[in-house]
């Protein structure tokens, strides 16, 4: 293996492909063979500066970063803020890992935009499954935000509505066209597909976060949410996503059919789920993604605001 912006030898496959950053030698070399072995096709970098020069040469290739914190010439939270200064990297996911592992570095990463956090040292299946979660949401950003303008123009001219949600696929399309009404529709994206998701898998299909991470690294997540959709007892559930546009911002409203759960740990970005693979989609949402936030009848509803488009 090579370092900056070359991949390992030996790849039969790949899953994506990830930038790994490290000014450790043996720490980058030993991240490359983790992801390679899971079937990742990688690239490294030996500092901040190194890994801009990668990402600006193939801003389009990569599905994911994996990036320390502490560096010379140009930190991890250095590049994470040229990442997100930087409108070709919109979505891009960046993992941080790091031996700091004191609450208010954590806390200071996340709110940077840190996707996941995670401190040294670590195993094998805990990276893996990180950034399979990571690479797994990337994608489907990249799907919603490759549609055509033709095709969501057509919602500026309604002010008011409500759609009916089962799947995946159906709440992308969503999040899209309700995208295409707002001021800043990147972000609106990812927070809209956020909570409409988990109002399907949490809300109408009970899944569990932990199983669904088990899922997702055995490549088998999309087969599960079609088995449970299938379920006679899931077959007439939708989610209900209602918006109105008036006096310069869009209110939405997403009802689930589940039992409801206690929204409020999972309000803030928490240091202590740092190093949780999924859970953390509301906060991220909460924070950069809508004005206002609230959740009410018991966790089944939940209302963002924010700017429309002008």
């Amino acid at each position: 293996m090579s370092d900056v912006g070359e991949q390992g030898q030996g790849m039969r496959m790949s899953n994506g492909k990830v930038l790994t950053v490290d000014d450790e030698a043996i720490a980058r070399r030993l991240l490359s063979e983790f992801l390679e072995d899971a079937g990742y096709e990688v690239a490294m970098a030996s500092d901040g500066e190194q890994a801009m020069a990668v990402l600006e040469a193939e801003y389009d290739r990569f599905d994911a970063v994996v990036l320390d914190r502490v560096m010379p010439r140009m930190d991890g939270m250095q590049v994470m803020r040229a990442i997100a200064a930087d409108t070709r990297f919109i979505g891009l996911p960046v993992i941080m890992q790091t031996a700091l592992a004191e609450p208010d570095e954590i806390r200071a990463g996340i709110e940077a935009g840190a996707y996941y956090y995670i401190t040294k040292p670590y195993d094998e299946d805990t990276l893996v499954r990180v950034v399979g979660a990571a690479i797994e949401k990337f994608r489907q950003f990249r799907e919603v935000m490759s549609w055509g303008i033709e095709a969501t123009a057509g919602l500026s001219l309604l002010r008011r509505g409500e759609f009916q949600v089962r799947t995946h696929q159906e709440a992308n399309m969503v999040a899209n066209l309700l995208a295409d009404l707002a001021a800043r529709p990147a972000p609106v994206i990812n927070g809209l597909m956020e909570l409409i998701t988990n109002a399907i898998e949490n809300g109408n299909l009970d899944v569990d976060a932990a199983d669904k991470a088990d899922f997702v690294v055995l490549g088998q997540w999309g087969d599960e949410v079609r088995r449970r959709l299938a379920l006679p007892e899931n077959r007439e559930k939708s989610v209900s996503v209602r918006f109105v546009v008036s006096g310069g911002r869009v209110d939405v409203a997403i009802k689930d059919q589940g039992a409801g759960f206690d929204w409020r740990p999972f309000m803030e970005l928490d240091e202590s789920r740092a190093y949780d693979i999924h859970g953390r989609g509301i906060a991220m949402a909460a924070a950069f993604s809508f004005d206002t936030i609230e959740y009410g009848e018991e966790g089944t509803l939940v209302e963002v605001t924010f700017p429309a488009a002008r």
